[in-house]
């Protein structure tokens, strides 16, 4: 079986987009699990319960995990990324950014 993973992801320093780990420090959490990915899309991008807890996190990711112990060796697929919206205060559409390609899983690594 299949779960969604959804994980929001900010940094210390005012950017993100070109993160430089010698000026801040990268931090997330995974906030929970769905067995739908659109529920899951809907948790995320309507920021339900604050998971970007007023802009602490500046985006948010939703992978889809197998089942399994250390399911990152078969592959973290359909990851969506989102980037938090402070106006709105909800978390849009976005492409994955440059500075995650090094991580393989942000929810079970």
């Amino acid at each position: 079986m299949d779960v969604y993973f959804v994980t929001c992801i900010g940094y210390t320093a005012d950017y993100l987009d070109d993160i430089d780990l010698s000026k801040g420090k990268l931090y997330d959490r995974c906030w929970g699990y769905f067995f739908d990915l659109e529920i899951a899309k809907n948790q995320v991008k309507n920021n339900s319960l604050d998971i970007a807890e007023d802009g602490y996190y500046n985006y948010a990711v939703i992978e889809k995990v197998h089942e399994g112990i250390l399911p990152v060796f078969y592959g973290i697929d359909e990851i969506q990324w989102f980037k938090y919206n402070k106006n709105s205060d909800k978390y849009e559409d976005c492409n994955k950014p440059k500075w995650s390609n090094t991580t393989a899983s942000w929810s079970i690594g």
